[in-house]
């Protein structure tokens, strides 16, 4: 089973070979628990990899979250140092999804693991006689529903179980093309709520006053893997969907009875695993409800109408701490009590975001209190977007979007110097292998993810070659930029099948993308944004890899551009295909092409002072406007 010839599998573990638990590879939300025991190790340092992610403690403590993601058929290993002890015991709860989703790879789970000190190698794991034991997780609630379409599942531990652990016996299993880790471990730090901003008491009512309907919930099956509704353990949205909030008085002595309920708050919006710690004098239900915004007091989980923003924990009589597997993303928990009572004694989040070294704040910056405010925010969103990868969103899909990324690379660099973040993502793609999901040529709108309903953005393939030139400018990493050159030559060759007789695209399939906005429901057949992007791409290809005939294509492509969509005042976006074959320019104009125009190199403010000049004068973030025959921007990736 083992690749003798794998020599970077040698390289980056000595001894360890891929475990899982046998006849638990097909399982769907089933972590399993790895413990070891080190006596007298000399600066231990542990080596880890596994699928899909893991929670690594050292006597009880959390010391780790990850690992950096990678494609089908590869893994990367991170380096933890240990804490040097006389006996120590180490934990890995390794939690594998068995899903698709856009967050990860649809992937058989394995752990892989050795540890080292100055004397050799200790602890690897094997499929007999390894110095890791491997045991169920009773306290794991398996049967939840998926937190979004486009992540795994929910959360539900019952604390409270009498079922014990069971040993597992472990089996070798396929290994990976093991990759090393680019990227920092997330910080994991702390953050605590205060004392609550808020208590009440709540009720079950008869019906639902918000129904959960997405799609991840009813629509289970081949498409969306997921445990249907009538399997389901609990049905967290509808649970929470039955309860009526009264606001009252503060809880006495900080206890939350049954039928009641209090909000914490952060000082701000943050993304980690979600920790509450609880002290119990009998078998108490707890629901915690999470968001983003805390207003006057009080949240609302089903804000955003399409995930899962509830968690739910059960516990004994005692002291507890409850932990989840899984990120979130929150201001403000509400904590209710169904049944029994509970002090809450600490929740919060171990924070799960990049603990890359940026800059410090500027002096013009920190002088300025609202400048100083927005500085943060955008710290805030660029260290939750950038842990192992860029995503788009540190909540409902926290999936590696092309197109973002192109935006959130500017921002690495600006913020620390480096490109390490960009390089793994960048080099994820350079890795993906066609599945017969996407066409030939075509590279998925994000990934790593599984997009076995075929759909993709074309656009968002184009931006990674104008993210890759750009790229290749600030690491000065050539060879990135060279092996990439196969992939972006099978993807021009794709997108030239749908060139049409005047050498623009016309009729691109699957989900044409520009922006959230009206820009969008003008796409076919002739997209001039999209051909004004992919006038950019062919003369960034040209760039990277000195090709004058590609630089000749953009020049042309602009030009037959300018003489279509322009009417003497704007930027027209699209034309259809009429039944006599006719190409009819139609009048819509949004002001997000006008900006395309310019940022592809159509025009410059200098060959159309006029049209730059309304731009400037007569639009605006605060939408005060001159022109509202041009529909307005939604600039969802960054400020054109």
């Amino acid at each position: 089973m083992r690749n003798q010839d794998n020599t970077k599998n040698k390289f980056l573990f000595e001894r360890a070979v891929p475990v899982w638990p046998a006849g638990r590879q097909d399982g769907m939300n089933d972590p399993v628990s790895f413990r070891t025991e080190l006596i007298w190790a000399d600066e231990p340092v542990l080596y880890l990899t596994c699928a899909d992610l893991c929670l690594v403690f050292q006597d009880g403590e959390l010391i780790f979250w990850g690992p950096a993601r990678a494609p089908e058929g590869y893994a990367r290993v991170s380096r933890i140092p240990l804490e040097k002890k006389d006996r120590t015991e180490v934990r890995v709860l390794v939690q594998a999804y068995g899903v698709n989703n856009y967050s990860s790879v649809f992937q058989k789970p394995f752990f892989q693991a050795e540890i080292r000190d100055r004397k050799g190698i200790l602890c690897p794991t094997l499929p007999s006689g390894s110095a890791w034991t491997a045991e169920t997780v009773p306290e794991h609630v398996r049967k939840t529903q998926r937190i979004s379409f486009q992540r795994a599942f929910a959360e539900y531990w019952n604390y409270g179980t009498e079922e014990k652990p069971r040993a597992l016996e472990l089996e070798e299993v396929p290994e990976r093309k093991l990759l090393p880790s680019h990227t920092l471990p997330p910080t994991l730090r702390r953050l605590r709520a205060g004392n609550p901003v808020s208590s009440g008491t709540v009720v079950l009512a008869e019906d639902r006053s918000f129904c959960f309907e997405d799609r991840s919930l009813v629509q289970t099956g081949d498409m969306i893997l997921g445990f249907p509704r009538e399997e389901l353990a609990v049905t967290l949205t509808d649970d929470v969907g039955h309860m009526r909030f009264t606001r009252g008085d503060t809880n006495p002595d900080g206890r939350i009875g049954a039928g009641r309920y209090s909000v914490f708050s952060l000082s701000h919006n943050a993304s980690g695993l979600v920790t509450l710690t609880v002290s119990c004098s009998r078998d108490s239900v707890v629901y915690i409800l999470m968001d983003e915004m805390v207003r006057d007091g009080d949240l609302d989980p089903f804000r955003m109408s399409d995930i899962c923003n509830i968690i739910r924990m059960d516990f004994g009589p005692g002291t507890h701490t409850g932990l989840t597997m899984e990120p979130f993303t929150a201001q403000g928990f509400k904590v209710v009590v169904l049944k029994g009572s509970v002090e809450v004694l600490d929740i919060g989040f171990h924070e799960v975001a990049s603990a890359q070294t940026v800059r410090e704040m500027p002096a013009s910056v920190a002088g300025d209190e609202e400048l100083s405010r927005i500085w943060n925010a955008a710290l805030e969103t660029y260290r939750q977007n950038a842990v192992d990868l860029f995503t788009d969103c540190p909540s409902r899909e926290r999936a590696g979007w092309l197109c973002d990324s192109f935006f959130t690379a500017r921002t690495e660099f600006a913020l620390t110097g480096q490109s390490r973040v960009e390089k793994t993502f960048l080099e994820n793609y350079l890795l993906y292998e066609p599945c017969g999901q996407l066409p030939d040529g075509m590279l998925p709108m994000c990934f790593p993810a599984d997009h076995r309903n075929g759909v993709f953005i074309p656009n968002w393939a184009m931006w990674l070659v104008l993210e890759l030139e750009e790229y290749e400018k600030r690491s000065a990493d050539r060879a990135l930029a060279d092996a990439f050159r196969p992939k972006l030559d099978s993807l021009l060759a794709y997108l030239d099948t749908f060139l049409n007789a005047d050498g623009l695209l016309e009729r691109l399939p699957s989900w044409v993308f520009v922006e959230w906005s009206r820009a969008n429901e003008w796409v076919q057949d002739v997209n001039y944004p999209s051909n004004m992007l992919y006038s950019r791409v062919l003369e960034a290809y040209g760039r990277l890899y000195g090709s004058p005939a590609h630089l000749e294509r953009a020049e042309t492509m602009r030009r037959t551009i300018l003489e279509q969509s322009y009417d003497g005042t704007w930027f027209r976006d699209h034309a259809v295909r009429k039944e006599d074959g006719e190409l009819r320019i139609l009048p819509d104009r949004s002001e997000v092409c006008q900006y395309f125009a310019f940022w592809m190199g159509v025009c410059t403010k200098d060959s159309m002072p006029e049209l730059w000049s309304r731009l400037l004068s007569g639009f605006g973030p605060a939408g005060t406007r001159d022109h509202p025959d041009v529909a307005d921007a939604n600039a969802f990736v960054g400020n054109y």
